[in-house]
């Protein structure tokens, strides 16, 4: 008998099964162990300021605050760098695009986060713009987060490599049983997979496709990351960079595609002045929901049923906080955040 039973072991399924762990629960683990799922492939940028007109992320201040503590903890205990501050260097198009810039710089919410380049070392190797900026922000090497995550857990005997049946799940007396395995509570963090899940299949989740590639700029030194046409963003070793996003909201599978390595291609070619070279390409779907908050809480119906999960594209940022909240609300039965509660999408 486990006390939790985590399905999942992405950002939210690790962060939540480090955090309770830590408050000496007992909790197992099951994953697929999938090479190419949404956290697996995502750069793990935490951007503290998005969008043409400089939009603050959703309570940035706390959840960063919180995720820099966490990850720094985490890397003692693995005994490896997974974390670090970042400087974002972003080019600016416009002149309206500057002046919405320097407005957000005189206000006090803002100022830490924004300032002007003067001395640009590497303009040399991208097309025009009309300003660089740069962005006080972070990264998590979330690939090494995940593998050193999963090695931890399993010293713990809190890790199985399973694909997950829903069909298996069922309730006996006070407890679920799967397969073999007895637990209090079952929580989903399912990632993309949640809307096959059969209990939760009346939330409304928007699950989007996203590639990547990985490219080789000889030129480009990788201490930082740049947002030009797109984000190139330091991945393994020396002038190796992760570039993307894409966004698709229809789609077949989620393969990677011919027509969307073009659209990062011709973004590519608009941003560097200098020759690249793709080393890979790589596609998965993003766990996302209507309103871009992640969605929390126990099933309506089904009593032990949890869900962590519609993390979106700042998984790196809020899963340490998030998990936290649902770790108290599990144990210390606090009220979790309406603006992340379940019961917001059933009302």
């Amino acid at each position: 008998m486990v006390d939790f039973l985590i399905i999942g072991q992405g950002l939210a399924g690790t962060s939540l099964s480090l955090q309770l762990i830590a408050k000496n629960k007992s909790v197992l683990v099951l994953d697929e162990e999938k090479p190419s799922t949404s956290s697996m492939i995502a750069a793990g940028i935490m951007n503290p300021v998005t969008g043409r007109r400089f939009v603050k992320s959703w309570r940035y201040n706390e959840v960063f605050d919180f995720a820099e503590k966490y990850y720094q903890q985490w890397e003692k205990d693995f005994g490896k760098k997974i974390f670090k501050p970042s400087k974002i260097s972003r080019a600016l198009f416009s002149h309206e695009e500057h002046h919405d810039f320097l407005a957000k710089t005189n206000q006090k919410e803002y100022a830490p986060f924004l300032s002007e380049l003067q001395s640009i070392d590497f303009e040399q190797h991208f097309k025009p713009a009309t300003a660089w900026i740069q962005v006080k922000g972070a990264r998590l090497k979330i690939k090494a987060y995940l593998d050193h995550s999963r090695k931890f857990l399993k010293r713990k005997n809190a890790y199985q490599r399973d694909s997950f049946d829903h069909n298996l799940i069922k309730r006996t007396d006070d407890f679920w049983e799967y397969k073999t395995i007895k637990a209090k509570k079952i929580i989903f963090c399912e990632g993309a997979k949640i809307v096959k899940n059969p209990f939760f299949k009346m939330l409304p989740f928007v699950p989007a496709k996203g590639e990547v590639l990985i490219i080789k700029v000889p030129g480009l030194t990788s201490n930082q990351i740049y947002k030009h046409k797109c984000f190139l963003v330091p991945f393994g070793h020396d002038h190796t960079f992760w570039v993307g996003s894409t966004y698709e909201w229809d789609f077949k599978d989620a393969e990677p595609s011919e027509k969307k390595k073009e659209e990062l291609l011709k973004k590519l070619k608009q941003s560097l002045k200098i020759d690249f070279e793709v080393l890979d390409h790589y596609a998965a779907i993003r766990p996302a929901g209507k309103d871009r908050r992640p969605y929390i809480g126990e099933h309506f119906e089904h009593e032990g049923l949890y869900l962590f999960n519609a993390l979106g594209t700042k998984g790196a940022s809020l899963s340490p906080y998030w998990a936290d909240h649902l770790v108290s609300h599990l144990i210390s039965k606090t009220d979790l955040d309406e603006e992340v509660d379940i019961n917001r999408l059933l009302s």
